[in-house]
Formats: structure tokens, sequence, C-alpha cells
């Protein structure tokens, strides 16, 4: 990601290529979601409670959201050696801000 992103934005802001990733794991996620209930079409999903659903889409968008922003936009200004690194970090970041 880290050495596709750096020729991306070149072109286009920190956030587009953001939000752009994101929407493609999202639909990659859907469509993968639909092929398991299409192949198994009786195994039980996966139940959240109503009240869960806040807590989920802040870890979506404050967590990922953060963490691919920040590399898109780290790629603007640094070599992609150097935006690599922040992989090692994220899961630290991540949990940093889950708290």
């Amino acid at each position: 990601y880290c050495v596709l992103v750096k020729t991306v934005v070149v072109r286009y802001t920190s956030v587009i290529v953001t939000a752009a990733s994101l929407a493609t794991g999202f639909v990659a996620m859907a469509l993968c979601i639909a092929l398991r209930q299409a192949i198994i079409p009786d195994m039980p999903g996966l139940y959240l409670p109503p009240a869960a659903y806040g807590a989920l889409a802040y870890w979506i968008v404050a967590i990922s959201g953060l963490a691919y922003w920040v590399v898109s936009w780290a790629s603007c200004q640094l070599p992609a050696s150097i935006v690599s690194l922040f992989n090692a970090l994220q899961p630290a970041v991540g949990a940093a801000f889950s708290v």
C-alpha cells in the first residue's frame, strides 16, 4: 500500500486517497460476505447488538480511517520506505486512540 499510494497522492489529496481505499475495502468485504452466503446459505451470520454499532463505527472511521489517512498524508511528504515504517507503529497508534 505504501508504495502504490505514493504514485496516487501525486494526483489526488490524501483525504481522497483514504476515502477511496476505505470504500474499496468495504466493497471487497461486502462481496466476500455475499459469496460466503451464496456458498453456505444455512451458516448463521454474525449478530451484532445495536448498542455496539457506535463503537464499530468509531473503530472503522476513527482508527482505520486515521491510520490510512496518516499513511496517505505521509506519502506526500516522505519516501515510501520511511512511510512503511509506520506499519510497525500502527497497532500502537490504534490502541492509543481506542482507549
